[in-house]
């Protein structure tokens, strides 16, 4: 499959692009394999806690089942090596019901669970458990918080980074009209909202995070939860929705930063609009953050009675900057992120490592997506044609790109539509997705790894055949950044070199294009050599193909690489009267070899003078005679050659 060819142009990125797809012309978008069921149809199985996975491509996911003692357990599956696993049982030990599970991942495999065992009246208590790497199963429970109150509000929310740093979120009522405290107004309760970090093997509590644990809030409910998100270097960002001093709800935010310290707890949604204050509560808060701490939070505000804000709830966002070099003090502004005469509610948010985010929202019940290019909002667009049936979430791609799912009710059934928009303006497709036995779909859930792969799970089928059903979106691999040397080298020296190309689920191996042809495949280095006798002197194109395992295909930017094998050829002329010798070298065409090198050429003229020199040198000889002219000489590649004649004068 590998030629030599002359060396007299350069390949273009056309005759590139078309040396790819002889390859295998993998497609150019994601691929989101087909359904698969981790437990039932079962009456057994109840709900679906969350899904999660780290930058690596490993994850998992949570759910509650009733077992066989009749009661609900926490039971988790792990996906690695690009693959799931089976559920087991997290509440090892624990005889009572379970509730509330939420998992977090991070690289290597790793994954915690938290979740509420029943213990008593008022006093239910918080637990997690860990599978770190190179464990088969989860580490016995360990408590987070022995005192949350009844479970009926915990509302729980975690987050993990890369390295393993954990934060968990959640909401503990701590007085109610009920417990005979006097001056709570009906419908209202006292509450905290908590965290905890894990260190461990063991929680550190961050504390109570209200902006005023005196102002009363409505109980905890799937609309007022918190939202947490942690970066890569575990500063984390967490936003909530609590009463202002006026009793309207607001969203709150705050910096957990690695160290330990905690931020100031700043608002996020209007206050103040067309200079009167928005009487309109804001809730349902979504948070995303960037590797670097820049956040966005998104939620819904009730802006009937605000002309500014249309009279209607509005999907709105707000962004913090970086920790470092924007000020995290303050939000940037909330924005109106839909843009229709329609109401709009249930945001969720991914935020990208270019601080640009897309936002996925319900409008009269189709779902959207919007979001910022270059930090500049674009329109929002409709993800189907109308046949979805439920709140999408969205997590994000490189380059602007996104993964987006939702409930969807078709002439077929009922399933989920996974919608992948890539970035770079390439065109958007969906793909649906339903477990066999079919049914209703609850508890849709998304996770990304930041290079749009993503894992879905959801729950599907009625009361009494309920499917644990997951989905795997398997993006192509991300181009190898290519390097070569940058001036004429040998060809003993001709040594290609890429970085790995990102991909979360692995399985890369590596095709190396060489004007067009494919000199190499199946490569597993990130490095290449070709034969030094394969190549002829001049300039090369070199591009690097990147194949996952699912045939899926990246053709990285081509490089240059010039090879110059060939010594310079250096002649001399005498001229038998007036004794004077001439050494002329020269290095082939300009522009496919190197060129002599300056003052390389080394002439002894064989009477005692000697001269250095790069093209041409002249000598006078003092007498008559027969001389040795030796010359040595080099190019700027290394090439060598040594030549030596005898001249004769007059």
């Amino acid at each position: 499959m590998t030629v030599r060819i002359p060396r007299s142009r350069v390949a273009s990125a056309a005759v590139l692009a078309v040396a790819v797809a002889l390859i295998c012309g993998s497609p150019a978008q994601a691929w989101v394999r087909p359904v698969a069921v981790l437990d039932g149809p079962s009456a057994d199985i109840l709900d679906v806690g969350g899904v999660a996975m780290a930058p690596d491509g490993t994850g998992g996911i949570v759910y509650r089942k009733r077992s066989a003692d009749g009661r609900p357990h926490i039971f988790a599956a792990q996906f690695v090596d690009g693959a799931w696993q089976s559920p087991q049982r997290v509440d090892i030990g624990q005889a009572f019901d379970s509730s509330w599970p939420r998992i977090a991942a991070g690289d290597g495999g790793r994954l915690m669970v938290v979740w509420v065992q029943e213990y008593g009246p008022g006093t239910d208590r918080l637990y997690s458990a860990r599978l770190w790497p190179g464990s088969r199963g989860f580490a016995p429970p360990v408590s987070v918080d022995v005192s949350i109150g009844e479970a009926t509000a915990t509302w729980p929310t975690i987050t993990m980074n890369a390295g393993g740093a954990t934060i968990v979120a959640y909401r503990v009522i701590t007085t109610t009209p009920s417990t005979g405290a006097s001056g709570i107004p009906a419908g209202y309760a006292g509450t905290e909202l908590r965290a905890a970090r894990y260190r461990g093997p063991l929680w550190s509590s961050v504390g109570v995070l209200n902006r005023n644990t005196a102002v009363f809030s409505p109980p905890p409910t799937a609309d007022n939860a918190p939202d947490v998100a942690i970066d890569a270097f575990g500063n984390a960002i967490i936003a909530w929705s609590e009463p202002d001093n006026d009793l309207v709800d607001r969203i709150w935010a705050r910096r957990l930063y690695a160290g330990g310290a905690v931020g100031l707890p700043l608002i996020a949604s209007p206050q103040v609009a067309d200079a009167k204050v928005v009487s309109g509560g804001a809730d349902q808060p979504a948070v995303s953050i960037a590797g670097n701490g820049a956040g966005v939070v998104a939620f819904r505000q009730d802006g009937r009675g605000t002309p500014s804000l249309g009279d209607r709830f509005r999907v709105m966002t707000n962004t913090l900057g970086d920790v470092e070099t924007a000020s995290p003090k303050a939000f940037a502004g909330a924005t109106v992120v839909d843009q229709s005469t329609r109401s709009a509610q249930s945001p969720s948010v991914a935020m990208d490592a270019r601080e640009d985010f897309r936002v996925s929202f319900l409008q009269d019940g189709a779902p959207l997506l919007a979001g910022t290019i270059a930090a500049k909002f674009a329109a929002p667009v409709l993800l189907d044609g109308g046949a979805g049936t439920g709140a999408p979430v969205v997590t994000d791609a490189p380059d602007g790109g996104t993964v987006a799912a939702w409930p969807t009710v078709t002439a077929a059934g009922a399933g989920v539509t996974v919608g992948e928009r890539p970035g770079g303006g390439g065109a958007a497709q969906n793909t649906t997705l339903a477990a066999p036995a079919g049914g209703p779909i609850t508890g849709l859930h998304i996770a990304g790894s930041g290079l749009g792969d993503a894992l879905l799970a959801f729950r599907q089928g009625g009361d009494g055949d309920g499917q644990l059903t997951v989905g795997v979106v398997d993006a192509p691999p991300q181009p190898a950044i290519t390097t070569a040397p940058t001036k004429f080298v040998r060809p003993a020296a001709a040594v290609v070199d890429w970085q790995p190309a990102g991909d979360a689920l692995g399985g890369l191996h590596y095709s190396v294009v060489i004007d067009g042809q494919v000199w190499a495949q199946g490569l597993t280095t990130t490095s290449w050599q070709p034969a030094a006798g394969r190549l002829d002197d001049g300039t090369y194109t070199v591009a690097i193909v990147v194949t996952d395992a699912a045939g899926q295909q990246r053709l990285g930017d081509p490089v240059t690489l010039s090879v110059d094998g060939t010594a310079p050829v250096a002649t001399v002329r005498a001229r038998s009267h007036g004794r004077r010798a001439t050494v002329l070298v020269r290095d082939g065409l300009r522009g496919q070899v190197s060129g002599v090198a300056s003052g390389a050429s080394r002439i002894t003229w064989g009477d005692g003078h000697s001269a250095r020199a790069a093209g041409q040198a002249g000598h006078r000889y003092a007498r008559r005679g027969r001389y040795r002219v030796v010359v040595r000489t080099a190019d700027r590649a290394g090439n060598t050659s040594t030549l030596s004649r005898r001249v004769l004068v007059r």
